[in-house]
């Protein structure tokens, strides 16, 4: 008999389930080139001196073709892997019907049709403050310059649509990470009792008795330098890219109100909603998936220190003459001890992995904060900086 399959999720009903990354990347990309020739085709033959076409409008065009194809890809990538990760570390447990009810039941956080309707009215909303905005400064832009239907161009209408759905995709993927270190923690601390009694909780308690309802298999000297967990570390790297990808396109968009449109960061309500956000959350969307393994790890380490304690003490306590050989065994042995106390990790993250993180948060920083300091010396006439 062949393994069960694991379901899959959807994060957008009937369309992403039979979609490959690539497939629903490039998707995507004809409809950014769609926008980018409308943009083009219909833009103004004699705009006034303030116009601001959709190639000068730098955060839209380079990141709706080179950056945002690629995050589609990245998050269908990263939710296909999602149940596979899960399947991996239930191992011999994965076609039981434990492992399935538990899977099962908690796929339906990441496709909940509530949650994706609060997240649709949330960005709707922020969406209709920003066009709002737009138009209340009086700017002329490819968006709204010569509108045809209420206010809006043709290109600029296509922008909405366009804006709206990636808004939409970026917030659900960050909901679905949060949900996934919710099920990481429970899956690695579901004890055998409370799946009887509450299969919603989990132990908080630092007990190496405990009998866990899956058997991970935790391995303190597995080469990967993360007990044998590289699964998890791999998925939440996966999506340290798509926060990278996302930074990018936060410094293309500060860039662009500052130096093409001239403008101060707060004239768009979405600059400081999105430099908050991203500062907050890109920590947690990394770090919280990674610590749910972090009392399983800690016990399997306590566990492998112990056996080899144990094998220390029953050669003092059985030799009653110890040897020369016998002592450098033991002197061995203890050094061999002091280092694994050291280097087992209880935490499924290595040095690579925080180098990654800490590029990806500095990297779309780093550029808004000489933007905004640019910015600022000109304020004070240091126009020739």
């Amino acid at each position: 008999m062949g393994s069960r399959p694991v379901k899959l999720i959807d994060p957008i009903k009937g369309i992403t389930t039979s979609r490959t990354p690539i497939s629903l990347g490039l998707a995507f990309l004809v409809v950014a080139v769609g926008l980018y020739g409308l943009a083009i085709f219909t833009a103004p033959d004699d705009p006034p001196l303030d116009y601001i076409s959709f190639s000068e409008n730098i955060s839209w065009p380079l990141s709706i073709v080179l950056l945002f194809p690629v995050v589609i890809a990245l998050t269908q990538s990263f939710y296909q892997q999602i149940p596979l990760v899960f399947s991996r570390l239930a191992a011999s447990q994965k076609d039981s019907t434990e492992f399935h009810s538990f899977w099962n039941h908690r796929r339906r956080l990441f496709n909940h049709p509530v949650i994706r309707a609060v997240i649709l009215a949330i960005v709707a909303a922020l969406n209709y403050a920003y066009y709002s905005t737009l138009f209340q400064s009086g700017k002329h832009t490819w968006i709204n310059y010569d509108g045809v239907l209420s206010g809006f161009t043709y290109a600029g209408l296509y922008s909405v649509v366009v804006q709206v759905f990636l808004c939409y995709w970026v917030a659900l993927s960050v909901w679905n990470n949060l949900v996934l270190a919710r099920v990481l923690h429970i899956f690695f601390n579901l004890t055998k009792s409370q799946q009887v009694t509450d299969p919603h909780a989990q132990t908080e308690t630092f007990d190496e008795s405990t009998e866990y309802l899956f058997e991970i298999d935790i391995q303190p000297l597995h080469p990967d330098g993360c007990c044998g967990l590289k699964p998890i570390t791999d998925l939440c790297l996966k999506y340290n890219i798509i926060l990278l990808l996302l930074g990018i396109y936060i410094s293309l968009k500060y860039i662009d109100r500052i130096f093409i449109q001239e403008g101060f960061l707060l004239d768009d309500i979405g600059n400081p909603i999105f430099i908050i956000a991203y500062i907050f959350l890109a920590p947690l969307m990394f770090f919280l998936p990674l610590s749910s393994a972090h009392k399983r790890m800690s016990i399997a380490k306590v566990l492998h220190l112990k056996s080899i304690a144990k094998t220390l003490t029953s050669w003092t306590k059985n030799s009653t003459r110890i040897t020369g050989e016998k002592m450098d065994n033991m002197s061995k042995l203890s050094d061999f001890y002091e280092k694994q106390k050291s280097r087992i990790p209880v935490w499924p993250f290595d040095f690579k992995s925080m180098q990654s993180f800490v590029v990806t948060v500095l990297i779309p920083i780093f550029p808004t904060l000489l933007s905004f300091l640019a910015h600022l010396l000109n304020s004070f006439g240091f126009n020739s900086l």
